[in-house]
């Protein structure tokens, strides 16, 4: 497995877990099933290109992993953790991910042209840049945006409900067509606007 342009050995967990994997969503999610609420933590594996759609995998938290061009719709990943990883083109359209969070994204490694189209994005942290992403009807409920740049992304008809918005300015060029704000916070400069 390569990281970042360095192989090192994977560990025994690790190997595991790609195990797994290669057998089958089917598989995974039967074994994941049978540890619904362990925290598991996945560090610099690279999933680029897979299509993994319709898979569980809530409570994951992934360390600098590599999602470029990765299919995760339809899946479970309430609760999980996107912590440094590469998001480049992945799709998460119709997936749940409830309570998740994706932080310490660099500028030069943003979340970049995903697609969270109609997927559950309650209690989302984004402490992420964002630019060409579609979250066109997505549910935004209670999510949380903070201190990053967003740019050049589609929130038509999404859902804001009771969600915090932090450093509003940071939206350039984003499409709110139809979008829902109820109870929404958004912090601009030094103040709240309701």
């Amino acid at each position: 497995v390569y990281s970042g342009g360095r192989k090192r050995r994977l560990h025994s967990f690790e190997l595991f877990l790609l195990k797994k994997l290669k057998k089958g969503v089917k598989v995974w999610n039967k074994w994941k099933n049978s540890c619904p609420n362990s925290k598991i933590w996945v560090i610099q594996l690279n999933f680029d290109n897979k299509k993994i759609d319709y898979i569980n995998m809530s409570s994951i938290m992934f360390g600098k992993i590599s999602f470029r061009n990765t299919k995760l719709r339809h899946s479970i990943l309430k609760d999980a953790s996107f912590y440094k990883c590469i998001l480049y083109n992945t799709d998460f359209s119709f997936s749940n991910l409830y309570d998740s969070s994706f932080t310490n994204f660099t500028f030069n490694k943003p979340i970049t042209k995903c697609r969270f189209y109609k997927a559950n994005l309650k209690k989302v942290s984004f402490n992420a840049g964002i630019i060409s992403c579609n979250f066109i009807k997505a549910n935004l409920s209670k999510a949380r945006f903070g201190v990053s740049k967003i740019s050049d992304s589609d929130f038509s008809f999404a859902l804001f409900y009771k969600t915090l918005i932090r450093n509003s300015n940071k939206f350039n060029n984003c499409n709110f067509s139809n979008a829902v704000f109820k109870k929404t916070k958004i912090h601009t400069q030094n103040k709240f606007i309701n």
